[in-house]
Formats: C-alpha cells, sequence, structure tokens
C-alpha cells in the first residue's frame, strides 16, 4: 500500500513547488579552487508545464583547454516529467544529446540520435531539481543526461550522494532546502559547483 502511495506523495509535492514565480539561480564552477565557469538554473510555469532550464560552461585545461558547455530543457506536467533535452558540446562540438519523451504511456529516450530504450517507470523527480529542492524522502532521480535512474543517498546533515549507472559520486550539501554547494565527479574531471546567491 505504502509503494502505491509514495508515487501520490511526490507528485503532490512536486505540485506544491509549481509557482507561476520564476527562480533563478546561479552557481560559480570551482576546479582547483579557482573560477572556471558558471551554471544558471532556472524554474518557471510555461502554459501548463513546469520548466527547468539550466546552461552551463566551464573551461578548463588537462594536457590542452577545454571549455565544455551544457544546455538542459526539462518539462514536468502534473508532478510528471513529460519531455527532457541535453546537449552538451566540448570545444563547440556535439558530444552528447539525449532526449527524453513521453508518449504512449511510456518515456522513448534517444542517445547522439539513436533510440536507446523505453521506460515505463513514472518519473517525478530528475536531476535538475536537485537545484532547486534538497530530496529529502527521496531515494532515485532521473538523469536526463544519461537516460538511466540515480541512486541517492541521504548522508544526513542535509547532505545527499548521487550515484549515477557508471558509479560515479556526487555530493550536494543544501542549508534552508536550498543547495549551498556540490561536488562533482565529472570522471576525468572533479569539479565543485557553489552557490552565488
Amino acid at each position: 500500500m505504502v509503494l502505491y502511495i509514495l508515487p501520490f506523495y511526490l507528485a503532490l509535492l512536486q505540485l506544491g513547488n509549481n509557482s507561476s514565480e520564476a527562480t533563478t539561480l546561479h552557481f560559480d564552477i570551482l576546479f582547483k579552487d579557482e573560477v572556471v565557469g558558471n551554471l544558471e538554473a532556472s524554474k518557471f510555469l510555461d502554459d501548463s508545464m513546469l520548466r527547468y532550464s539550466s546552461t552551463s560552461s566551464l573551461g578548463v585545461k588537462i594536457l590542452k583547454d577545454f571549455q565544455v558547455d551544457y544546455d538542459f530543457e526539462v518539462y514536468f506536467e502534473d508532478g510528471m516529467l513529460k519531455k527532457s533535452d541535453v546537449d552538451i558540446t566540448i570545444n563547440q562540438k556535439p558530444h552528447a544529446q539525449t532526449s527524453v519523451e513521453w508518449t504512449n504511456m511510456a518515456y522513448a529516450i534517444e542517445v547522439n540520435g539513436k533510440k536507446e530504450a523505453v521506460l515505463k517507470d513514472s518519473i517525478v523527480y530528475s536531476t535538475i531539481m536537485l537545484y532547486f529542492r534538497e530530496p529529502m524522502g527521496i531515494e532515485r532521480c532521473f538523469s536526463e543526461q544519461n537516460g538511466s535512474f540515480n541512486d541517492l543517498v541521504a548522508l544526513g546533515e542535509h547532505r545527499y550522494k548521487k550515484i549515477n549507472s557508471k558509479g560515479r559520486e556526487n555530493i550536494y550539501q543544501y542549508e534552508n532546502g536550498a543547495l549551498k554547494e556540490a561536488n562533482i565527479d565529472g570522471g576525468i574531471v572533479g569539479f565543485q559547483m557553489v552557490a552565488k546567491d
């Protein structure tokens, strides 16, 4: 019985956050304690859909210069993910594109132009939401970038560990329900995000 109530409860929590007011957050991205980029994330009501948007740009030097840009567009309706698009470029060249869309009672997931999977589980919490709301009581979130679910582990004292499908771990720290900083394992490069606002 509890398993059936939990998705409904999570959807209600999401509906409670469907404010018509826009929210925009700004973060510095640090590599070896030096600011190397920024991230801007926004949330607003767009017609009947709650739209999340995130753009980030960072430049690092590892043997050579790398400029990495991320663009996320994510749409929720009635507390459930309806569509997401992620574009990642490295040195202004396409690196990865992921598209997720709810159609015919399932999610169609496309990665770099190829249909990867069909997912029938409802998605009520995704990684972009980590910027806006502490994931209290949430044990997994959907990665718009990878098209898969990530585990979320509460570490106590408003800290959470997100473990992706490759086993990489990110740590998120919240204060008064707002994300204050995150340590991100980006594979080759690890970096830190710190809230500016």
